[in-house]
């Protein structure tokens, strides 16, 4: 698009002059509502509408589910589970790994070849840890064996460098928490380190 000054700032004049009748529009019905529920209508500033209607456009309601809902065997959501296992190299594998290590550390006490002598013995107590899991849920999915012996063999370590990843990740989160700024993860996060990827899951 070509302009000269004249027009792009006739241009521009008509964009803040629409904000600025929409911002008080916005204003109007906030009053009303603040009203409604016996509330000053000066509760909300004029400095926080401006800022909700310039970026009206971005707005997102974020329904997370707690994580008995996760857990629990008629409100897992199963669906989101199997229709990702269609690649059996999806993040969400790790998602089901996590799952049959933390079974496993309930009846062992202890994660998966924490010590090199334990791998080989481990690695058949993790896959039937692994087939329980999914038999419980109804979930069917086939995970690679490769994935169990990986599992096995890294004995629960935690490298520096995923670990520093995942921390910032997280405090990235933190800071749109507390800022009420951007779009927060929903609701679970993976890095896949081997890949280099990540994914979010609706879990």
């Amino acid at each position: 698009m070509i302009a000269d000054s004249s027009k792009f700032i006739s241009l521009q004049n008509i964009y803040r002059d629409k904000a600025k009748k929409d911002a008080e529009a916005v204003s109007n019905y906030a009053a009303k509502l603040l009203q409604s529920i016996g509330k000053a209508p000066e509760s909300i500033s004029q400095k926080e509408l401006k800022l909700l209607c310039s970026n009206s456009a971005f707005l997102r309601i974020v329904r997370c589910r707690s994580l008995s809902e996760e857990y629990g065997l008629n409100t897992s959501n199963k669906d989101e589970i199997t229709s990702h296992m269609d690649n059996p190299d999806s993040e969400m594998v790790l998602y089901l790994m996590l799952r049959a290590v933390d079974r496993f550390f309930k009846h062992n006490g202890r994660y998966p070849g924490v010590y090199n002598y334990q791998v080989e013995d481990d690695i058949g107590k993790l896959k039937s840890c692994l087939n329980s899991f999914l038999q419980e849920y109804g979930l069917p999915v086939t995970v690679k064996d490769d994935y169990v012996h990986e599992f096995c063999r890294y004995g629960a370590a935690e490298p520096h460098t995923t670990a520093a990843f995942l921390g910032g990740a997280a405090a990235q989160e933190v800071v749109k928490i507390v800022t009420r700024q951007f779009v927060i993860f929903n609701n679970t996060y993976f890095y896949n380190g081997m890949s280099q990827t990540s994914a979010t899951f609706k879990l």
